[in-house]
């Protein structure tokens, strides 16, 4: 069996493959804008655990796969790093 863009993408960061962080990256890759935590979990399985996303986007984030953007209210919302991001700076 092939590995998808998913597996390959979080391969590629280092990250473990497991079939949660698949569908949270999926999630992603059909947004073109930021999401926020309840956005993010209201797309996925209404039995997704509220603690395993944050720390499933807090790995994300460490690894360069995501980044987190403040929005003027002062909620977090999370992007796909693109191709010219870096784990130190992000675009």
């Amino acid at each position: 069996m092939s590995k998808s863009s998913e597996e390959h993408l979080l391969q590629h960061h280092a990250l473990r493959v497991t079939d949660f962080r698949v569908q949270v990256l999926q999630r992603f890759q059909a947004q073109s804008g930021a999401l926020n935590l309840a956005d993010l979990k209201q797309r996925l399985p209404a039995e997704t655990d509220r603690v395993t996303l944050y720390r499933t986007l807090q790995k994300f984030e460490s690894s360069g796969l995501i980044h987190s953007i403040p929005d003027p209210s002062g909620e977090v919302k999370y992007a796909l790093c693109k191709h010219d991001c870096s784990t130190e700076q992000h675009h």
